[in-house]
């Protein structure tokens, strides 16, 4: 058995496959990946380092934790901004060791206990999880304007970048309060764009195919007329759920109707040029 485990970790087709899940887990964690290493510097290093340098110097062990004093106060200066006044109070308290180390016998154990846990990368890491919430949407909406609507995408344009901007800098207050207005003002651009191709798609059946209907020529029926609009129903419904399968059935709309719309148009143009020779047949 341990021969087999060793043969398959000595497999370059097991050691490529290892690769390639650790690459993908990074990718896909990327964004974390730097607020991460800077909130386990401030865990560890100067949040646990510092108690452990007072434990050092026999200066905590008498319960007045001097360094702990220090890192209560940098951590609250690094991360007020950052997280906001309530969470950056509970790193300096939790940095401080809530006062516990005081307590005759059971201090240390206390201190020892918060010294490792990094309650500062696990509430940096849920601040990261809400920020990509918005940022991730926001890029989206962006580069579907782009493709899709020029004109309304020049209109965001800068406010997606300062947007982006803002969050590169790790301000989650800011890009929690930002982000939402700024996520719904490019889903509301969207949503227009959807809007108007299903828009398009109806005009086409009520200035075109429903006159088909209408005159009787049985190419096209009110059936067909229904089916088209009780898509395009279904697809303005979809907006709100998922916009991306909304798109999708709005080009499809789009494409079908402006396909018959064509080949109603055609037809037209066919029995026109045909009227002239049927009349110069009667005369002769």
């Amino acid at each position: 058995m341990a021969m087999d485990i060793i043969q398959l970790v000595q497999n370059p087709l097991f050691l490529l496959f290892l690769l390639f899940i650790i690459v993908a887990f990074l990718y896909a964690f990327r964004s974390y990946i730097g607020p991460l290493v800077t909130a386990l510097f401030f865990d560890y290093v100067i949040d646990a380092g510092l108690s452990f340098a007072d434990d050092l110097i026999g200066v905590g062990l008498t319960g007045i934790d001097v360094g702990d004093w220090v890192a209560a106060v940098i951590l609250f200066t690094k991360y007020k901004g950052q997280v906001g006044n309530a969470w950056a109070i509970l790193f300096a308290l939790e940095a401080a060791n809530f006062g516990l180390s005081f307590i005759p016998g059971i201090g240390e154990g206390f201190e020892l206990l918060f010294s490792a846990v990094p309650i500062v990368s696990l509430v940096i890491f849920y601040k990261q999880y809400e920020a990509n919430q918005f940022y991730y949407p926001i890029k989206e909406y962006a580069v579907y304007l782009r493709d899709e609507n020029a004109e309304k995408f020049k209109n965001v344009e800068e406010t997606v970048k300062a947007f982006e901007k803002e969050y590169s800098t790790g301000n989650y207050e800011k890009i929690k309060r930002e982000g939402k207005l700024v996520k719904e003002e490019l889903f509301g651009q969207v949503q227009q764009t959807i809007t108007g191709k299903l828009s398009r798609a109806q005009q086409y059946i009520i200035t075109t195919l429903q006159k088909e209907v209408d005159a009787g020529s049985g190419k096209l029926h009110q059936q067909d007329i229904a089916t088209l609009s009780n898509a395009i129903q279904q697809a303005t419904r979809d907006i709100e759920t998922d916009w991306r399968l909304a798109d999708s059935e709005a080009n499809q709309i789009l494409h079908s109707v402006s396909s018959l719309v064509y080949q109603v148009g055609k037809e037209e143009l066919q029995v026109k040029k045909e009227e002239p020779q049927d009349a110069f047949k009667q005369a002769a």
